[in-house]
């Protein structure tokens, strides 16, 4: 069998939890992964979409990390973390599993909903909308579901609801 790309996941990395495959709303998102079970330290590494490295963390022992500047609204990245152990550095995601992609949502749509929050904070139909606008499908699936409970007989609240649970996850 041939390996296209690296060879077969070495043990000990970690596993990404997010965000990935996701628009996020703050400038400064919250790295997080599963530890692999060993005592470890990490490095986390955000690249832009050319892959040149915006930002790193130092040495963590911790299992999250932002950034301590924001990152560009409305721009695409991709990021990783190496797991360090006994002088070992493996990078997860690994060359064989997707990236660890995400957006940071543009300045535009964060105003929006900043405002929609300050002047209609009870409004889950105005957040939905403005949420699902964005891409940003789990926090729209939540308002959503609040609507629906708000509004248990409306097919237009259900109807939203489950259009926005067929949207691709994710992770």
């Amino acid at each position: 069998m041939e390996t296209l790309r690296g060879g077969p996941r070495k043990a000990g990395g970690a596993d990404i939890l997010g965000p990935a495959g996701a628009v996020v709303e703050s400038d400064r998102p919250l790295f997080r992964w599963r530890p692999p079970g060993v005592e470890a330290r990490y490095i986390v590494s955000v690249f832009d979409s050319h892959y040149n490295q915006v930002t790193q963390s130092g040495l963590l022992s911790a299992t999250e990390w932002s950034p301590p500047r924001g990152l560009k609204r409305g721009a695409a990245y991709v990021w990783k973390v190496t797991t360090v152990h006994h002088g070992e550095a493996i990078s997860s995601p690994g060359p064989l599993a997707p990236e660890a992609r995400f957006r940071v949502l543009g300045q535009t749509a964060a105003d929006e909903l900043a405002r929609a929050r300050r002047l209609r904070p009870d409004s889950h139909l105005t957040l939905g909308v403005l949420y699902a606008r964005a891409g940003m499908v789990n926090e729209a699936e939540r308002e959503f579901q609040a609507l629906v409970e708000s509004n248990p007989d409306s097919s237009v609240a259900r109807n939203l609801l489950l259009s926005v649970r067929e949207w691709p996850r994710p992770r």
